[in-house]
């Protein structure tokens, strides 16, 4: 009661305003030459602290008393300001020119949350050296604080002490559930069509909601709006095009992407040397396309199409002269999304987003046999599959009153196809067995950005979340709040507050390059996850803005989580699925957060750290004592540098160092007899996740060299990377065996040995990537479309 009291106060005192002529100024940022809208640009009012943000829309509203001068900046465009001396609400379209930016305005701006919002632009994804020399947004991502990964080389997400599942990834606005490629060392997200990444670890807006752990907010670019143009590259793994452009008009634009793997061919070569008669292979493909309409400035208009599908297979051949026998087996996993976007702008004030989705992850697993001898001929084959399907609408609606207050307000529907289990006969193409539900779930929420005094910044709201079946229905409330204290023009305080759940859980076994995530509903036997956190932090500037700093403390306490029992590592070749799962979890996880960075200059980079502990506890696990989570880094510290040596040239080095992963060690060992009795050694083991792997640590190092052929007019860029750099042999897991050699067959008179495998020696890499323009136009290009050609392209 006391905190709505509060608040009630702060209103009361924030309606004595002298300034009683204010006029809202709302509308979009976006590049001169390409028409792509710009996240994150600065709308500031001259001479005061007084400011906006575009969103990832690229649209912003700001409230000021004319006559006043408005200064428009994002980095690496040139700066401009904007007049506003009449008192008329008014919608503006800015566009910002490629260039030098107006260092008065960034130096103002740069005072930002930059430990519970991480962002990354397109230019820090190319620039972080990566395996394979492919830009990869997640990978990029997880060297900052707070976030960390399952293995080595891999691109899963974990944040603060939560599992992959724990996510909420959302392309454009829309959820994607399963977002990784080839095992986990790739992500779904096609580097060519990204435009920005924002994950928040704490404090989440009020319009996010249904996991528990973090919110990844991936921006699609969209087509070029004057001319067709694309690039195609090529790496050690797969290769990638992209093709953009207008459809008729500058108002509407087309992007579509592409990316295919490489290492089929590669791969049945070598699995059919290996061992005759058998050959097996690999290979992935996404697809994106995107089309922009924007009839006139106050409406536009988005389609999103996303397919991606993982298949490995396995197939064994026995041929006799009177005999012959042929096994297939295999999985297939993989993401479907289609969406639509309405954007409106109603008026000055009032900003309206309406969206349409269909999301699709299935999961197959297939064995197949066919055998035949001098007389007989069967053929047997079972399918196992998983399936998620959401479809979703949204609706939110930005209103901003008066100067002090912003509203974000809206509504989400969704109807939730769960089928965790389904068995197949491949040769009748009949279900065999099947499990699964639908669910409703609809949400409300409200959020208000309140600033009672220029120094105190209030954002609080909440969600209304109804979750219902024909058997099961929970109704929560989610509060959330925030507050800014500016203490002085480089230093800011923050303290944040949320309540969230999650009516869904992943179960996914480590290490497992078979993709096995299964994503199971919350009902009347799994109980849904909640998670409370409560996180506090400051952020200052120094030396007018070209370096900025970050500590942010965090406790999170989360309760019905669930995972697979002991012995199990998948749901499929059971109907009792259920019984299968361990349920009504506990863990806890809390931490604190460093980092400082450059922000500007041909030297840019960060130094990050974290110290954190998570843990967890099931009633079925570990006697029901609590236990160091599975994935918890107790340090982590990552050192990160980008030099620009020249116009062409820019230099990259990243070095990471983390504590090593839990595991579970052997502290003795008995002799058990078989059911066709012999005796073989079993292992006894300890307290569980009661010991640690060595610690990792690596340096990767990357030169990126951009060209252009006056010749042929071609730009094109070379990425030569280097992956552990030093060959530190990293843990990747351990196993108990009798000796160090690589036998399979225990002798008992050795000693129990643990062994180490390690996936990741030094790899050198490189990839090439050539922008080209194929508008067949015979129009002549004059001096200065090909003065601004040269000097500017996409990264």
């Amino acid at each position: 009661m006391k905190y709505y009291q509060i608040l009630t106060f702060f209103l009361f005192l924030s309606l004595f305003d002298p300034a009683s002529s204010q006029v809202s100024i709302s509308g979009f940022i976006k590049d001169t030459l390409t028409g792509e809208i710009l996240i994150g640009a600065h709308i500031v009012e001259q001479g005061t602290t007084n400011a906006a943000i575009s969103d990832t829309k690229g649209y912003f509203t700001i409230k000021v008393n004319p006559p006043i001068a408005l200064e428009i900046s994002f980095i690496g465009y040139a700066g401009k300001e904007l007049l506003v001396d009449q008192n008329i609400d008014s919608v503006v379209h800015i566009s910002l020119m490629p260039g030098t930016e107006m260092e008065s305005v960034v130096i103002r701006a740069r005072n930002q949350n930059i430990l519970s919002v991480t962002t990354l632009n397109r230019r820090e994804m190319y620039l972080t050296p990566s395996l394979g020399a492919t830009p990869d947004i997640l990978k990029a991502i997880q060297i900052k604080p707070g976030i960390t990964t399952q293995n080595e080389g891999s691109s899963v997400l974990l944040v603060r002490g939560g599992n992959p599942g724990e996510n909420l990834y959302l392309l454009d606005g829309i959820p994607i559930l399963h977002v990784n490629h080839l095992g986990g060392f790739l992500s779904v997200f096609n580097p060519e069509i990204i435009n920005s990444l924002s994950i928040y670890k704490d404090g989440f807006p009020a319009k996010f909601g249904g996991k528990i752990s973090s919110v990844v907010d991936i921006t699609q670019r969209e087509g070029h709006n004057s001319e067709h143009k694309g690039s195609f590259s090529i790496g050690v793994t797969d290769a990638s095009l992209c093709l953009e452009g207008p459809i008729g008009s500058r108002k509407m634009t087309y992007i579509i992407t592409s990316r295919k793997t490489l290492i089929e061919i590669p791969i049945i070569y070598l699995t059919t040397k290996a061992s005759e008669g058998y050959y097996g292979f690999y290979g992935f493909h996404d697809i994106n396309a995107k089309i922009s309409w924007r009839p006139n400035e106050q409406n536009s208009i988005h389609f999103n199409i996303y397919q991606g599908d993982d298949y490995v297979r396995g197939i064994n051949i026995d041929d006799e002269t009177n005999f012959l026998s042929r096994s297939s087996a295999g999985n297939t996993w993989g993401n479907l999304l289609v969406s639509s976007r309405w954007n409106r702008n109603i008026s000055p004030t009032l900003f309206l987003t309406n969206s349409l989705s269909f999301t699709q992850y299935r999961l197959f697993s297939m064995e197949k046999v066919y055998f035949t001898d001098y007389n007989t001929e069967q053929e047997t084959g079972t399918k196992y599959r998983s399936l998620v399907q959401d479809i979703s609408f949204n609706s939110e609606w930005k209103y901003s009153p008066y100067k002090k207050l912003n509203l974000d307000v809206g509504m989400i529907f969704s109807y939730l196809n769960y089928k965790p289990y389904e068995k197949i006969d491949m040769i009748t193409k009949n279900t065999i067995e099947e499990d699964g539900s639908q669910f409703i779930e609809s949400s409300f929420f409200v959020e208000g950005n309140y600033t009672p005094f220029s120094f105190l910044e209030i954002i609080s709201g909440g969600r209304l979340v109804n979750y219902l079946s024909t058997n099961y229905r929970k109704t929560y409330l989610e509060p959330r709040i925030k507050t800014n204290l500016t203490i002085a023009q480089n230093l800011k305080m923050n303290v944040s507050y949320m309540k969230i759940h999650q009516n869904s859980h992943l179960l996914f076994t480590p290490q497992a390059f078979y993709n096995n995530e299964v994503f199971v509903p919350a009902d009347p036997d799994i109980p849904p996850a909640q998670c409370d956190e409560l996180a506090t932090g400051c952020e200052f500037t120094l030396l007018e803005g070209d370096f900025s700093m970050g500590i942010e403390l965090y406790h999170k306490w989360m309760t019905g989580l669930a995972t697979y029992k002991e012995g199990y590592t998948n749901l499929f070749q059971n109907m009792n699925w259920k019984s299968m799962i361990e349920t009504n979890g506990k863990g806890e996880s809390y931490g604190i957060e460093f980092i400082a960075q450059k922000n500007y200059g041909d030297l840019t980079g960060y130094l990050s750290y974290s110290l954190s502990k998570s843990t967890r506890n099931y009633e079925g696990i570990n006697y029901g004592r609590t236990y160091l989570y599975e994935y918890d880094r107790r340090h982590c510290g990552s050192v990160s540098l980008n030099y620009k040596l020249s116009n062409t040239i820019s230099v990259s080095l990243t070095w990471i160092y983390q504590t090593g992963l839990p595991y579970t060690p052997a502290i003795g060992r008995y002799y058990a007899q078989s059911i066709y009795n012999f005796y073989y050694e079993a292992l006894v083991y300890g307290e569980k996740n009661s010991d640690r792997m060595k610690d990792y640590h690596r340096l990767d190092c990357a030169i990126m060299w951009d060209r252009y052929n006056k010749k042929s007019k071609f730009k094109s860029t070379w990425t030569l990377s280097v992956y552990n750099l030093y060959n530190r042999h990293n843990p990747y897991f351990y196993y108990y065996h009798h000796d160090l050699s690589p036998e399979i067959i225990p002798d008992p008179s050795k000693p129990v040995s643990l062994i180490q495998m390690s996936y990741f020696p030094i790899i050198p890499s490189i990839s090439y990537k050539i922008y080209f323009n194929y508008n067949r136009s015979d129009k002549k290009t004059t001096f200065k479309q090909k003065l601004q050609n040269w000097l500017y392209y996409d990264y």
